[in-house]
């Protein structure tokens, strides 16, 4: 943790009078729970006990920080792993899907309707085809993500 500085300049300029503006804004936070070493002594000379007060708090805040990003990292393994078992169903349904599809079309051949196996057939081979055809265009897209 430190000390971060945002600088944020902007300039303008009236081409018509020539006058120009610039103007400069800066934010600066300390991430740090102590203060500087001068701080303190000016915190001291007020009242020599304040540095226990602030290093009881600086271990407090730092507790709570660390539990934060405990609490941070389970949640995203319980989403990570809910999105796991949704994507794992999802795939198992189409399957069974899928499999059944072909089971009715095998079926109304059996039974002599070839235009009803034609599109459920035809149906399925789409179905099939389009999974791995869009796969292929995500990975592809990942790809040139990657590279940008």
């Amino acid at each position: 943790m430190a000390r971060a500085e945002v600088r944020q300049q902007t300039t303008q300029l009236d081409a018509m009078s020539g006058a120009a503006k610039n103007e400069v804004k800066s934010l600066t936070f300390d991430e740090n729970v102590l203060p500087t070493p001068e701080e303190l002594e000016a915190y001291k000379a007020v009242d020599p006990r304040i540095i226990d007060f602030l290093l009881e708090t600086a271990k407090k805040e730092q507790l709570f920080r660390h539990s934060l990003e405990e609490t941070k990292v389970d949640i995203i393994k319980k989403s990570d792993s809910g999105n796991r078992w949704m994507n794992w169903w999802g795939m198992f349904f189409a399957v069974i899907s899928l499999v059944a599809l072909i089971g009715l079309s095998a079926f109304a051949l059996y039974l002599d309707k070839p235009w009803f196996a034609g599109i459920f057939g035809g149906t399925t081979f789409i179905a099939i085809v389009s999974i791995f055809v869009k796969r292929e265009n995500i990975s592809q897209d990942k790809k040139t993500d990657k590279k940008k």
